[in-house]
């Protein structure tokens, strides 16, 4: 188990591990549940798979919400690849950059969970935890589809970017 952790990056602990063990310690607290199995293999790939998707939602959501009201705003993508060559500091940069987005994802999906649950208590709704289970395996489905194609739309760029430059 530890050659396990001691091989995982510094991008993958601070973006995925790190976030996903911030949503279920904060989702066990004020939902007063247990998450977490207190197996530590089990839980290491929860907080990390959690990770992963709270990562997602960053990356196809909540950063297009802070584009699109001008809170953060890019550089050209060949930009930034040719920033990236030229100072090594920049993939530092970005991997800190990444961790707050995900931070921020993990605070905004808690109060939408907390909101959530406030208005269907108030309401008097019983929630049907079968269609609760499917629905969060057709959003995680579209959620891995959409992360896919915008990675590979990633790399495209790259390749497209370098061979511009050979010629």
């Amino acid at each position: 188990m530890e050659q396990v952790v001691s091989t995982l990056s510094s991008y993958l602990v601070l973006n995925y591990l790190l976030p996903g063990v911030m949503l279920v310690v904060e989702l066990e607290y004020l939902f007063n549940t247990k998450l977490s199995s207190g197996d530590l293999v089990k839980d290491l790939a929860l907080y990390y798979f959690i990770g992963i998707i709270i990562s997602r939602i960053g990356s196809l959501f909540v950063e297009k919400v802070l584009i699109h009201f001008k809170f953060v705003k890019f550089a050209k993508y060949s930009s930034y690849i040719d920033a990236e060559l030229a100072d090594p500091k920049i993939k530092d940069l970005v991997e800190s950059n990444n961790m707050y987005r995900s931070l921020l994802t993990v605070q905004f999906l808690v109060l939408v969970l907390y909101f959530s649950n406030f208005i269907i208590d108030k309401m008097g709704y019983r929630v049907d935890f079968a269609r609760c289970k499917l629905l969060l395996i057709v959003i995680t489905l579209v959620l891995f589809a959409f992360s896919y194609k915008k990675l590979t739309k990633s790399i495209f760029d790259r390749v497209i970017n370098y061979r511009n430059k050979k010629l």
